[in-house]
């Protein structure tokens, strides 16, 4: 065979008469070539080349590509593996005995709305020494335990006692990420159990434990998981692994340990995002980590990503007041991450975001010079007036006590 060619022309003709139909055998024949070098030729991995520093060029870009399939694939495998871990954790988690149905009495004249409550950023996991953050906050899975039982009996008293005048037939769970800190940053090595299956499986219980406290006080419970930044099993933030995240296996988890309860539904998309029906109105959710903030000021970036977003869900030009997604406008954005709790209306559209389960810890404290009460968010609902009263629920009340309801999942991930 003769040595073969690199001019401009000799590859262009090969490439021809491969596309007027010329067997890849025949073209190899006229020219005197090997089969699989016009193979090459046809597939792109071999062409004309000016001078040498254009193949330094081109085979440098090969290196990369080959490094990033090899990376991809080792992604991929990680995933599936992990899933598979998930399934395998779920499937031999004994659920919670099933409630009797509780019997509600429907109040007479009384408003009806839905009650919604925002997890997120609990990061149950994370030790925080006081001498770490200037004696502002001490925390660990104990406290986070503790805080748990605050919060729940603070919305069971605020929705069954406080608020006679209403009717709250549902509750919504906006659970929005961060539940674990997870591996990056070496937290692992420094968490709760040290492990962070145990981690996921102590998180898990702890969720699926709280759910089932509040069904006994609501018809009805939906909750909706999204995943944060700090679960997130890669390097930097893989936009087509959502499920890659330890917050996945933490809400595959409470939804197991809750499969018994007829009136709870467990909503975990393949997706950073989800848009969630609420009494009519679109509510955009999302761990909140995309969002710029100023100074940890976030409404600024979220006003720029609903201009964004609402282009994409604005329907068709025969009915734009329908979404093509849902069939919903976005009335409202929800996200965490950036434990500044507040909600901001204006120009037709809400940003709520919610606090954080710890005050502070050593990177916000010395890094950003940040710290807050540890605060969720409890709202209500309307069909007609959207997002109505608002109460933050501050954590703060048992952090010392000897005893807590939810002690019993420290002893049994131990075990």
């Amino acid at each position: 065979m003769s040595d073969q060619p690199r001019d401009e022309q000799f590859f262009s003709n090969v490439r021809s008469l491969c596309n007027e139909g010329y067997t890849q055998k025949e073209v190899a024949k006229k020219f005197d070539i090997s089969r699989s070098y016009v193979s090459d030729i046809v597939c792109g991995r071999a062409g004309w080349c000016p001078d040498d520093d254009a193949l330094e060029v081109i085979q440098g870009l090969k290196d990369d590509r080959a490094f990033a399939r090899k990376r991809l694939r080792e992604a991929l495998r990680a995933e599936v593996l992990f899933k598979e871990a998930a399934k395998v954790a779920t499937a031999n988690i004994k659920p919670l005995r099933a409630k009797a149905a509780p019997k509600f009495k429907k109040r007479e004249g009384a408003i009806d709305e839905t009650a919604v409550l925002v997890l997120s950023d609990g990061h149950h996991d994370q030790v925080v020494s006081s001498d770490s953050v200037g004696g502002i906050e001490e925390y660990n899975f104990d406290i986070s335990c503790r805080r748990a039982e605050v919060l729940v009996d603070a919305v069971i008293k605020f929705c069954t006692n406080t608020l006679v005048g209403y009717n709250f037939n549902k509750l919504v769970i906006l659970s929005l990420g961060d539940s674990t800190s997870g591996e990056i940053h070496d937290a692992e090595k420094r968490s709760a159990f040290g492990n962070q299956f145990k981690n996921a499986l102590a998180i898990g219980a702890l969720h699926g434990l709280m759910v089932n406290d509040l069904a006994s006080h609501f018809p009805e419970i939906e909750v909706h998981c999204v995943s944060g930044n700090h679960g997130r099993r890669t390097h930097s933030k893989e936009y087509t692994g959502p499920q890659n995240n330890w917050d996945y296996m933490v809400s595959k988890i409470a939804a197991a340990h809750t499969s018994s309860l007829g009136s709870v539904s467990w909503n975990i998309p393949d997706s950073f995002d989800a848009v969630v029906d609420i009494e009519g109105h679109g509510f955009h959710i999302s761990h909140g980590d995309d969002i710029a903030n100023t100074s940890g000021n976030p409404w600024q970036g979220l006003r720029k990503r609903h201009e964004r977003q609402i282009a994409i869900h604005r329907g068709t030009r025969s009915n734009p007041n329908k979404s093509f997604l849902s069939g919903e406008e976005l009335d409202y954005h929800v996200i965490g991450h950036h434990h500044t709790r507040g909600i901001v209306n204006g120009n037709g559209v809400g940003y709520i975001c919610n606090g954080a389960w710890l005050a502070t810890d050593p990177y916000a404290y010395q890094k950003l010079g940040v710290a807050g009460p540890p605060e969720q968010l409890l709202f209500g609902v309307n069909a007609d007036r959207g997002a109505t009263w608002q109460l933050p629920i501050t954590l703060y009340g048992k952090d010392t006590a000897k005893e807590c309801r939810y002690d019993v999942i420290k002893d049994s991930v131990i075990g």
